[in-house]
């Protein structure tokens, strides 16, 4: 049986070695043990292995095994005549699926007989540290970041999980037209995903007026609500009698968190000019406003953000215009 069993084995062998007329270099090992037989021979050529080469009581060892070669450059060899991406060796598991492959143009896939690069994947890898091909070793984090952070290194070779810094929450190009009104209305609104205050976030909004006017002795209030409370609420207020006409700028809001999740201040920060870029109206400057305001919302949570205006009197054809608006978070 045992004698059975070791022409078997070299049979296969055989067959490996010279589909592509090459050699299978394999050493005399005359010791006994698992009785798979033994060579005699230095080389294995078709024709070449007879019976009497064979012993009963040694154990089967290879040199040197070559494929598709007749110069073994290592213990086993596969050489290939092309660097096309064909498949030079290829680990097929009792489902028929690739486990582990090499194609002849030197890439590795595991999982996969196509590798699209170097080395491809189709399952999840696991990894302690990296190293730059300058030599240069990164350890990663041993847990998992947040929602919307980066991997950043940081000095030496350690990195961690920070925050992705600026990054768009919203933003819309429809025009809002509110005039002749004296209710309330919303000029930008976004939700804020929780966690993206922090403790120590901010963010910003942006909103383009490309039209604004209201007559003397009107008021024009721009409020900012995070969540269920008001943040802050700027007053346009000409200091004169004198008409605003089509003046244009921007309203800015900036709210905050200070040192806690559940406590933030807001910033609202109005500058309009007139139509040549000067100041909005002779005496009338406080069209520009800036004041703080606080709130006191749960920023674990998601929430939404509205910026209001608010006419003080309707009046045909007076209010503001806008151009969208834009709203990001920032450092």
């Amino acid at each position: 049986m045992l004698k059975k069993i070791s022409k078997q084995i070299l049979a296969v062998l055989t067959m490996l070695a010279f589909a592509s007329s090459a050699y299978a270099i394999v050493s005399y090992a005359p010791s006994a043990g698992l009785g798979l037989g033994s060579v005699r021979s230095t080389h294995i050529r078709d024709n070449d292995l007879t019976g009497s080469d064979i012993a009963t009581t040694a154990n089967l060892q290879i040199a040197k095994l070559s494929i598709g070669t007749s110069s073994p450059s290592a213990l086993q060899t596969i050489w290939s005549a092309t660097t096309t991406g064909q498949l030079a060796f290829n680990v097929v598991t009792v489902g028929s699926s690739t486990a582990f492959s090499i194609l002849d143009n030197s890439r590795i896939g595991i999982g996969t007989s196509s590798p699209m690069s170097a080395i491809a994947t189709t399952g999840t890898t696991t990894t302690i540290g990296l190293q730059t091909p300058s030599g240069v070793k990164l350890s990663l984090p041993t847990t998992a970041g947040t929602s919307g952070q980066v991997l950043k290194l940081g000095d030496g070779s350690s990195t961690s999980w920070q925050d992705a810094g600026g990054a768009m929450i919203a933003v819309s190009g429809s025009d809002v037209s509110y005039l002749n009104s004296t209710a309330s209305t919303t000029i930008a609104t976004a939700t804020i995903p929780g966690g993206t205050l922090g403790t120590g976030k901010a963010i910003r909004v942006t909103i383009p007026i490309y039209f604004f006017s209201m007559s003397g002795g009107q008021t024009m209030a721009i409020g900012v609500t995070y969540g269920s409370t008001g943040g802050a609420y700027c007053l346009i207020d000409p200091v004169s009698a004198a008409d605003v006409n089509s003046v244009k700028g921007t309203v800015s809001v900036l709210l905050f968190a200070t040192g806690a999740t559940n406590t933030q201040e807001a910033w609202i920060n109005s500058q309009l000019v007139d139509d040549n870029g000067s100041a909005a109206a002779t005496d009338n400057d406080e069209q520009g406003c800036a004041i703080q305001g606080t709130a006191t919302t749960d920023s674990t949570a998601d929430q939404t953000l509205t910026v209001q205006a608010k006419h003080s009197q309707a009046f045909s054809g007076l209010g503001l215009k806008t151009y969208g608006y834009l709203i990001e978070k920032i450092q």
